[in-house]
């Protein structure tokens, strides 16, 4: 009888295994090779759409992806590749971002829907960082001239001109 349980329990273990590992191929990649060129990406040079983001090898490429972007995001994504998402949405309140508000921290760009969102994402920026992580949202990289920052504290960068507004409820600040 032992013989018997030992073997229906190695078969359980067997098929559960093989479930995961089929489960981890089916996951999407993420993106790698450039869609117009077919280089390694160059993860500063990208084009968002329809809140995803196409990383691309050059320049030149930029410029052909924004001549047909969903064209290049099928064509991605048709091949198991995952696109990242698009920050869209304020961290601290939830509202629509303003990308002329946001602060900068280690080597990241986060939007605000207001100024007055800033401060509350200084307090503790590790929570707001795994939320937007929760969401599938990969803040974009920093552009490399505006990459002075220091890594342990945000910095406030002179395109946060938006005045100072008073939060309402959670509905966010507009």
């Amino acid at each position: 009888m032992r013989k018997y349980i030992l073997i229906i329990g190695m078969i359980a273990v067997t098929a559960l295994l093989g479930t995961v590992a089929l489960a981890e191929k089916e996951q999407p990649q993420p993106q790698i090779k450039c869609p117009v060129m077919e280089g390694k990406i160059d993860k500063s040079l990208f084009v968002e759409y329809d809140g995803k983001r196409v990383y691309v090898c050059c320049k030149d490429c930029i410029e052909t992806v924004k001549k047909d972007p969903a064209k290049y995001i099928r064509e991605i994504e048709s091949g198991g590749l995952s696109l990242e998402k698009v920050q869209i949405t304020c961290p601290v309140m939830g509202g629509k971002i303003d990308k002329k508000v946001y602060t900068d921290y280690n080597g990241k760009r986060v939007y605000f829907c207001c100024a007055g969102c800033i401060p509350q994402f200084k307090k503790d920026p590790g929570t707001y960082l795994k939320k937007l992580e929760a969401e599938g949202v990969v803040p974009e990289p920093v552009p490399a001239a505006a990459d002075t920052e220091k890594k342990e504290a945000p910095k406030d960068t002179g395109a946060q001109t938006a005045p100072k507004a008073e939060h309402k409820d959670a509905g966010g600040c507009h």
